[in-house]
């Protein structure tokens, strides 16, 4: 019945329009009105450093390959040249992208669907629309929502090569080329394309070049890119050998944790489950396959960088949403066993459940849109006003191991970055095994410091004498024991080890506490202008900076789960009713 009524609204354009309509609005209203994501206020600010003549990989130090600071340089240009934010035009960019995605997304589905199967195609198309703007919230500008948007298309494309239709070579090129260019994003991404390309060869059988031109494409996107790093940032190539197996162990976790309780793995896993339980039922078997297959690949790319990180498992969940959503709506109903029907039951409750979860977060988002609990860092709002006035758009430092701590604060407050680096991780990652055991933290003095740890320190010793900065903001530490994890680590202890830093420091007081942090200003105070908290809450820290298994379930995730096992047992009700008829 359900079925049959969303067949009736889809085949309504007027319908469609607004339903596409209300999910750009939806997902642009929750950008539009909160402060942007730590990365993205990180990558600005290296393209704007570029365009004032820095360096990348000497001047300052970024582990990623150089392509997303590339992207970003057009909106910091744009916004030097008209006067707008650069966050802004940032964003209204990948709003951009996102309805092309959407659109070349609606052209491939015209090859793989026929014209009488046009409430399937407009479902599907909005689906895609969703998970790449509302569904993105937390995720929204990473390279993995860009990648999703400019490779998803090519996802489908798969489906039409699978289904041996003809595809015009403009769509096909366009489609290539944009995949190229969302692959070569980050090197993990490369699973995506190795496992399409695998699946169109092994399974469907399309061997013939001419039937996998946009394939070949993100193969010459790749290399030309490879080249382009070689040519245009060699530095890279030195700042890949000496940084890339440090930051690798930063934050990791072991893979059994990443493959099982990745944060977001759930949606993923959920929709291969139904996948191989129902895929014998489905009237559009390339269709599922070929999500399947790239909701796999994304999943594996996650769980490779073996961080657990949300933006990593984005991908996978969102292309497992769709795959959920196609499912629900392209299944044949048929007497099958048991199992089937329980996985056709949940299939349909998540199809309806996960998107009713994630719009009413989105609106809860833009109705409250500067609440803390929505910043990387939930002390950024306090932070803001003591940064403005103090600094005055002068040069600040936080010494935090988390991007959070500096970023967007940088951007929102005006003032400038201090530092080459976006965050003291090198710290954190030379010291990462000693923070997991019981014993005292003992740090190395700094004659004995070798490798990164060493480059840590002298970097910072330099730029503080070079250019001290108006404000240091240190993240407190908390008490040394194990179970406080990161939190042991005493920024101030350890850098002032090092008498250069120490001697430069000595010229700063204490201005008080905001939240998790010490704020210092440069010249002599004799008391603090800010109140100290009452409650130094040490065991509190910015997202993201935790080593190991955390477990938290809110209130709202509980209240969640109730309803969907209550429409769960709705739907299992149906399918039983359905195979007795």
């Amino acid at each position: 019945m359900w079925r049959s009524w969303v067949t009736r609204l889809l085949m309504d354009r007027c319908v469609y329009l607004a339903a596409i309509s209300g999910i750009v609005g939806l997902g642009a209203g929750a950008q539009l009105s909160s402060h942007v994501i730590p990365d993205t206020a990180w990558y600005l600010h290296l393209a704007g450093r570029l365009l004032d003549g820095s360096r990348l990989y000497a001047d300052l130090v970024e582990v990623n390959p150089p392509l997303i600071v590339w992207l970003n340089l057009a909106p910091v240009w744009l916004s030097r040249t008209l006067g707008i934010s650069d966050v802004l035009l940032y964003r209204l960019g990948v709003i951009g992208l996102c309805l092309v995605s959407v659109w070349l997304c609606a052209r491939v589905l015209k090859l793989v669907l026929r014209e009488e199967e046009t409430p399937l195609r407009r479902l599907i198309v909005l689906l895609a629309l969703f998970v790449l703007l509302p569904a993105s919230r937390q995720d929204f500008g990473e390279r993995e929502h860009l990648m999703l948007a400019l490779a998803f298309p090519y996802v489908l494309l798969a489906a039409a090569r699978a289904r041996r239709v003809h595809v015009p070579k403009g769509l096909s090129t366009a489609v290539g080329l944009l995949a190229g260019a969302g692959i070569a994003l980050k090197p993990y991404f490369l699973i995506l394309w190795l496992a399409v390309e695998a699946w169109l060869c092994f399974g469907p059988r399309v061997r013939t070049l001419a039937e996998r031109v946009e394939g070949l494409l993100v193969a010459v996107v790749g290399v030309c890119y490879l080249a382009g790093i070689v040519l245009l940032t060699p530095d890279y190539l030195a700042v890949a050998r000496t940084m890339a197996a440090s930051y690798y162990h930063f934050l990791s976790d072991s893979v059994l944790v990443t493959v099982l309780l990745g944060d977001g793995v759930a949606i993923c896993l959920f929709a291969l489950l139904g996948f191989l339980a129902l895929r014998g039922s489905g009237r559009h078997g390339e269709l599922w396959t070929a999500l399947a297959v790239a909701a796999a690949g994304f999943y594996a790319a996650a769980v490779l960088q073996q961080k657990g990180w949300r933006y990593h498992f984005y991908p996978s969940l969102a292309t497992g949403l769709v795959l959920i959503g196609v499912m629900a709506a392209d299944r044949r109903r048929r007497a099958g066993s048991a199992a089937e029907r329980i996985y056709a039951a949940a299939v349909a409750a998540a199809a309806v459940l996960v998107p009713t979860f994630i719009a009413v977060a989105s609106v809860t988002q833009m109705l409250d849109a500067r609440n803390p609990r929505y910043d990387a860092d939930p002390d950024l709002t306090r932070l803001l006003p003591v940064v403005r006035e103090h600094a005055k758009g002068r040069p600040i430092l936080v010494l935090s191991s988390n991007m959070a701590s500096s970023f967007p604060l940088v951007t929102y407050s005006g003032a400038k970055w201090a530092s080459r680096f976006p965050s003291a991780w090198i710290l954190l990652a030379a010291y990462q095994d000693a923070l997991s055991r019981p014993e005292p933290l003992v740090y190395r003095p700094p004659p004995r410091r070798e490798g990164l740890e060493r480059y840590l320190t002298e970097a910072m010793a330099a730029e503080l004498q070079r250019e001290p900065p108006e404000l240091i903001l240190v993240l407190r530490s908390g008490p040394d024991r194990q179970e406080f994890g990161v939190r042991r680590l005493d920024y101030l202890r350890y850098f002032r080890m090092d008498e250069r830093f120490d001697r430069v420091f000595r010229e700063y007081s204490l201005l008080g506490d905001i939240g998790q942090y010490q704020i210092y200003r440069r010249g002599p105070s004799d008391v603090p202008v800010l109140p100290a908290p009452a409650v130094a809450r040490a065991g509190a820290a910015p997202a993201h900076v935790s080593v190991g298994l955390e477990w938290s379930i809110e209130r709202g995730t509980l209240i969640q789960a109730a309803v969907f096992c209550l429409v769960f047992g709705l739907a299992y009700r149906r399918e039983q009713g359905a195979m007795a008829a």
